[in-house]
């Protein structure tokens, strides 16, 4: 479903998307010094996704992953130090995040007879962590043989979605 009225400023989302496009434009040396390292079981961290699927099909997509909620869970290793105003943007972000899911949160458990928090403590309550993915698309040469991001299952209890200049998302039952 699409939440609007959210409460989470417009300017505060196109900065957002802004500190996304840039970290994403900067040469590769500088993104991988943000990146997973090989041997990590964790997701955070830069990387880039170039897989062969099913249908030979590519997956065309970089990614940053990384938490912004609680501060005692946050890395910074895996936040980006250029552009300089990317920690302070994701910062404020994660706060109007945090309350909208909580409110999100309190509707679903209510809608489905349960107490106003049962989903949030579910969840972990206020130890529960928040995570940021920035996937971003670099133009394909071939986008013939090229997906965007494959079929996949979120790892997540709920997912918001910032869209960009692609004002859907493809879902198959």
């Amino acid at each position: 479903f699409q939440v609007v009225n959210h409460g989470i400023p417009t300017e505060l989302i196109r900065r957002l998307q802004e500190v996304g496009r840039k970290f994403f434009e900067l040469p590769s040396s500088e993104k991988e010094s943000v990146a997973k390292p090989v041997d990590s079981k964790d997701i955070e961290g830069y990387g880039t996704k170039l897989q062969k699927d099913l249908e030979g099909k590519k997956a065309w997509v970089d990614h940053l992953f990384h938490r912004i909620w609680p501060p005692s869970c946050v890395n910074y290793r895996f936040w980006p130090k250029n552009p300089p105003e990317y920690r302070e943007v994701n910062e404020e972000y994660a706060l109007h995040v945090k309350k909208l899911s909580e409110t999100l949160l309190g509707f679903l458990s209510e809608g489905l007879g349960l107490r106003r928090d049962a989903l949030k403590e579910g969840l972990g309550g206020e130890t529960a962590e928040y995570m940021m993915k920035i996937n971003y698309y670099p133009p394909c040469p071939r986008p013939d043989l090229a997906l965007g991001v494959p079929a996949h299952t979120d790892l997540s209890g709920i997912t918001l979605l910032v869209p960009n200049e692609v004002p859907g998302l493809q879902v198959f039952k």
